[in-house]
């Protein structure tokens, strides 16, 4: 195996985890949170010594990267990741022990967002360092996705493969840096943009930070455990639901559209933007309506709680009206997730699209057997065979949804929550327990050992079925 690779990657993932940790100690220091500081310091500190290390390791040693190298970078970031940045939640309101702490820092870091963390009684500071592991694992899931995942061919065919995430033969970690340039552009313009307009509609300047952080990272953390109209202007969740969508867009159309002016009305042609506005929009009118049974209609919230829901962040501005929807539709919305190549979790709005069409031509073929039925797709023929790790991908995705449930059940958990909790965790979208149980659950119902595995399932949903499965194919680890 090329280590050199692994850990040239690894070092730069601890180097972020350092520089998130060491940016919380700047607020606890002027906030006098000393506990907090000393946290952060040495987490970022260790962090810091690891990433060096993993640099200078690297340096002295040879080989080509390949795809044993790739799926052990998966394997290792979103396992240790966790474990590293878990330190500062230690001994927080609502944690007991490093087994929670390590749970929390999972949630925020696969932006699976909604964890064990009392919001009201914890250091300020804690709670801000929350939302940078989210935003740090938001953008680590999209370079991930395009470093590795779809330079391994283990995304599925249709994802959008523009030219500037191409990586050369036997080269997978070659371009990681201009990726992470390119990604982070995109990234860091949509964090801005929502923390100027949060700030201007009258939020708080810290909540501000905090759901700006977020929005991008299509995670459901919050700042405040009170609903989130009660601190947030209509306008400032109109901005909040812009920033979610250019989080759960796809960021190599995203990146190719600004790049050449030419291909921007291709990027609103694309089939998986616009089956995601139309879901968006969907919902939305379904909201709004129920706002209106309700006697509560509030659009920009109705509008907010949609793309929430999309784009598998789930932070919901309205929780009540989500509630009437039925909880089967919201599981089903939040098992497909949003577009490849973004921060969204789940299936991926594209891989359900290729199934369906597929589906259909089959179909067509039993029904007209002497009959041609060809399969296209962003304006290219695609082979049957092209749909053999498409529907690998979904029959494992769902065999460890199935498995999961097993599991958390087994654990002690009712089944029903058991379910809702095994979409949350695989699909990265926490804050839907609340909206689709009848007792309004969150992790915290549930046994340690039953979090242990849904810790599992978050880290699974962030790594892609396939690669989790190619680690355990003897064939991949053989010389």
């Amino acid at each position: 195996m090329a280590f050199a690779s692994v850990f040239r990657g690894l070092g730069a993932v601890y180097l972020g985890l350092a520089a998130l940790a060491l940016f919380a100690a700047i607020p606890a220091a002027s906030m006098g949170e000393t506990a907090a500081l000393t946290a952060f310091i040495g987490t970022g500190g260790f962090a810091l010594f690891l990433g060096v290390s993993g640099y200078l390791l690297a340096r002295s040693m040879r080989g080509e990267p390949g795809p044993r190298e790739g799926v052990a970078m998966l394997l290792i970031a979103w396992i240790t990741t966790p474990a590293l940045a878990a330190f500062p939640f230690l001994g927080a309101p609502g944690l007991e022990g490093y087994g929670d702490a390590f749970f929390e820092a999972m949630t925020a870091v696969t932006t699976t967002g909604s964890g064990l963390i009392d919001v009201t009684r914890a250091d300020r500071s804690v709670v801000l360092y929350h939302a940078l592991l989210e935003w740090g694992g938001g953008f680590l899931s999209v370079v991930l996705v395009l470093v590795i995942l779809v330079a391994l061919n283990l995304t599925g065919p249709g994802v959008h493969r523009s030219t500037l995430f191409t990586l050369e033969e036997g080269s997978l970690f070659g371009r990681f840096s201009q990726i992470m340039q390119s990604a982070g552009l995109v990234y860091v313009v949509a964090t801005m943009a929502a923390f100027l307009a949060l700030v201007s509609s009258g939020t708080a300047v810290m909540d501000a930070f905090y759901l700006a952080l977020t929005a991008p990272a299509t995670s459901g953390g919050a700042p405040r455990a009170e609903p989130m109209t009660d601190y947030v202007p209509a306008v400032g969740e109109i901005a909040l639901s812009l920033a979610m969508l250019a989080g759960t867009l796809n960021f190599a159309l995203m990146w190719q559209a600004y790049r050449d002016p030419s291909l921007r009305m291709e990027w609103f042609r694309d089939p998986e933007t616009r089956a995601l506005i139309a879901g968006a929009a969907a919902l939305a009118a379904a909201l709004i309506f129920i706002g209106v049974l309700q006697d509560t209609v509030r659009p920009a919230a109705a509008i907010h709680d949609a793309v929430a829901l999309v784009s598998t962040t789930a932070r919901f501005a309205a929780p009540d009206a989500v509630r009437e929807l039925p909880p089967a539709l919201i599981l089903v919305v939040t098992f497909v997730g949003g577009s490849a190549v973004s921060t969204a979790g789940g299936v991926k709005i594209i891989r359900m699209l290729l199934l369906f069409n597929h589906a259909w031509v089959e179909l067509r073929r039993v029904s007209h057997p002497s009959g041609v039925a060809l399969l296209t797709f962003r304006g290219r023929r695609l082979a049957d065979r092209a749909f053999v790790s498409l529907w690998v991908y979904f029959l494992g995705f769902t065999g460890a949804l199935g498995a999961l449930i097993l599991a958390v059940t087994l654990a002690g958990s009712d089944f029903g929550a058991a379910a809702s909790a095994a979409v949350a965790a695989l699909s990265n979208a926490g804050p839907i327990l609340g909206v689709t149980t009848p007792q309004d659950l969150d992790f915290g119902a549930f046994p340690p050992a039953a979090r242990w595995c849904l810790a599992l399932g978050m880290a699974l949903g962030r790594m892609e079925v396939l690669a989790f499965v190619a680690a355990f194919t003897p064939g991949l680890w053989r010389r």
